[in-house]
C-alpha cells in the first residue's frame, strides 16, 4: 500500500503494492500529463459526481491527516489536537477538524481482502482451488463414483426384477400347461395311455424341476452372502429359464403323445441324430445321477427323421435306466454308439451292470414290470412308444460280459 505520488503510481504499477492512495485528481492529472498509460490502473468502487470534476473512492478528505498511535501520550495528543485546531485556515479555506470516519477507507481495504481483511483472500475461490485442487478432483470423482454405483445397482435391481417377472409368468404358464396336461391324462384313462403317460411326466419333469430348485436354493444362497456377482446371478437365471423352458416342452411332448390316432411318423421333422444324443448325455451329467465314465463313438451319419424332443427323452430314458443298473459296480461304464445300419439311424446304449438272463431281459419290456425296486416299471413302455411313433424299431439284448445293450433305429430322412 502506498500514499504518495509518484511513488504509489509507480509501486502499483511494478506489483509492489496491491493498491495505492491518491489525492483527488492526482490520477486525472497523471493521464493528462503522459505519466501514466490510460487502462492501466482503475479506480476502485468509483464514485463521481456530475459536479465533480474527477473520480473517486471515498470521500473526499484533507490532504493531510493527522492521527496518534495507541501509545502516544494523551497530553501530547490533546496538546497537539488543540494546537491545530487554534491554527488560521488554510489555502482553499480548509480548516483543522476531527475526522471521526474512515469507513469508505475500511470498505476499500475490506474489498481487496488487504491489511486486517487480509485472511479473506484464503477463502476467495481461486485460492480455494490453488489450496485444495487434489482435495476437490477427489472429492467430485468419489462423488461421480457413488453416484455411477446407485445407477448401476438401480439398473441391474430394475433387470434382475423385470428377469424375476418373466420367470414368474413362465411358471405360471408351465402350471397352466401341467393343468391342462392332467386333464389331458384323465381323458386318456378309457384308451389305456394314462399309466404310460403319467410315468413319462414323472420320469422327464424330474430332472428339470429338480435343476430349477438346486439352481434356486443356489441362488439364495448366493444373493444371501452379500455382494452378489450380476454375472453369476444372470448365469443361474439363463439356466433356470432353460430348464423352465425343457419342462414345457416335456408338457408339449406328453400332449402330442396322449394323442393315440395319430399314425406312425406323424409330427417328425428332419433331426441330427449325434446333436440329439449330446443333449441327451449332458442331461443325465447335469442331474448328477452318474458319476461313472460315458463312452461316446458318434460317427457321420445322415439325418433322420423324428421328434427331436421326443427321441431326447427316449434316449435320456435309456441312459438313464444304464446309469442305474451299473450305479453299484465298482467302475460304472456306458457305451454310446451311433451308426447307420440298413436303412435307419441306429443308436447302440450298453451298460455294465449286473449279468441278465434272456427272461429278465424279456420282463424287461413287459408294462409294469421292472428290475427296479423303486422303478415305475414303464421307462422302456414309454421308450418303445415313442419309437414307435417315429416309425422306429426298439431292442434289448444281453449285453457280454454283462448289462444291457439297448438299441433304437429311426428311419433315415428322404431326400
Amino acid at each position: 500500500m502506498g500514499f504518495r505520488n509518484p511513488g504509489v503510481l509507480s509501486a502499483v504499477l511494478s506489483g509492489e503494492a496491491d493498491f495505492g492512495l491518491l489525492a483527488y485528481c492526482e490520477l486525472e492529472n497523471a493521464l493528462k500529463s503522459g505519466a501514466l498509460e490510460p487502462g492501466k490502473i482503475k479506480v476502485v468502487s468509483e464514485s463521481k459526481k456530475p459536479t465533480e470534476l474527477c473520480s473517486r473512492t471515498t470521500e473526499l478528505f484533507p490532504n493531510i491527516v493527522v492521527g496518534a498511535y495507541p501509545n502516544t501520550p494523551s497530553d501530547k495528543a490533546a496538546a497537539i489536537t488543540a494546537a491545530l485546531y487554534d491554527m488560521p485556515a488554510l489555502k482553499n479555506t480548509y480548516r483543522w477538524s476531527y475526522a471521526n470516519c474512515f469507513d469508505s477507507l475500511d470498505e476499500v481495504a475490506k474489498e481487496l481482502a488487504l491489511g486486517p481483511y487480509q485472511y479473506l483472500q484464503e477463502w476467495r475461490p481461486e485460492a480455494l482451488w490453488q489450496r485444495f485442487s487434489t482435495e476437490i478432483l477427489l472429492f467430485g470423482a468419489l462423488v461421480l463414483a457413488a453416484a455411477w454405483h446407485i445407477f448401476r445397482v438401480n439398473r441391474l435391481v430394475a433387470l434382475r426384477t423385470e428377469e424375476l417377472r418373466t420367470a414368474l409368468i413362465e411358471k405360471q404358464k408351465l402350471s397352466e400347461k401341467e393343468k391342462e396336461s392332467r386333464e389331458k391324462l384323465s381323458a386318456l384313462e378309457k384308451n389305456g395311455l394314462i399309466s404310460h403317460l403319467s410315468s413319462l411326466i414323472a420320469h422327464e419333469l424330474k430332472q428339470p424341476l429338480g435343476a430349477i430348485t438346486n439352481y434356486t436354493a443356489g441362488l439364495k444362497a448366493h444373493l444371501a452372502a452379500g455382494e452378489p456377482d450380476p454375472d453369476l446371478v444372470n448365469h443361474v437365471l439363463d439356466k433356470i429359464s432353460q430348464q423352465s423352458r425343457d419342462a414345457s416342452s416335456v408338457i408339449d411332448f406328453v400332449r402330442s403323445f396322449a394323442k393315440p390316432s395319430s399314425p406312425a411318423g406323424a409330427g417328425t421333422v428332419k433331426c441330427d441324430p449325434s446333436t440329439v444324443a449330446q443333449k441327451a448325455i449332458e442331461t443325465l451329467k447335469l442331474s448328477g445321477n452318474f458319476s461313472g465314465e460315458i463312452r461316446t463313438d458318434i460317427s457321420h451319419t445322415p439325418w433322420c427323421g423324428a421328434d427331436p424332443k421326443g427321441l431326447e427323452l427316449a434316449l435320456y430314458n435309456v441312459l438313464k435306466n444304464a446309469a442305474e443298473a451299473c450305479g453299484h459296480v465298482s467302475k460304472p461304464c456306458i457305451n454310446v454308439t451311433i451308426r447307420e445300419y440298413d436303412g435307419y439311424v441306429e443308436f447302440s446304449i450298453a451298460d455294465n451292470g449286473p449279468a441278465l438272463t434272456e427272461d429278465d431281459v424279456h420282463r424287461i419290456l413287459q408294462t409294469r414290470i421292472s428290475t427296479k425296486r423303486e422303478g415305475l416299471g414303464l421307462g422302456m413302455k414309454i421308450v418303445e412308444n415313442i419309437v414307435e411313433k417315429c416309425g422306429g424299431r426298439l431292442e434289448l439284448q444281453r449285453n457280454q460280459p454283462s448289462g444291457l445293450r439297448v438299441l433304437i433305429q429311426i428311419p433315415i430322412e428322404k431326400l
